[in-house]
């Protein structure tokens, strides 16, 4: 994904739903081999019901591997 439509994504989400988050600079490989940004994202439990992620089916565990979705 170009630095663009990421930076216009995370815009999107931003506006959409209230997310902590960071970008870690230069610390993901893209497929030809250039450093590229990472953008983490978090989002509370109470958050997630109402969140357009909501309707995807997904796993989520945290740190210790225990099962949270």
């Amino acid at each position: 994904m170009s630095a663009a439509r990421t930076w216009r994504a995370s815009s999107l989400t931003r506006t959409r739903r209230p997310c902590a988050g960071a970008t870690l600079r230069r610390r993901d490989l893209a497929p030809d081999g250039a450093l590229r940004d990472m953008m983490l994202w978090t989002m509370l439990a109470d958050e997630y019901p109402g969140s357009p992620a909501a309707p995807v089916d997904i796993e989520a565990y945290d740190a210790a591997g225990r099962r949270i979705l």
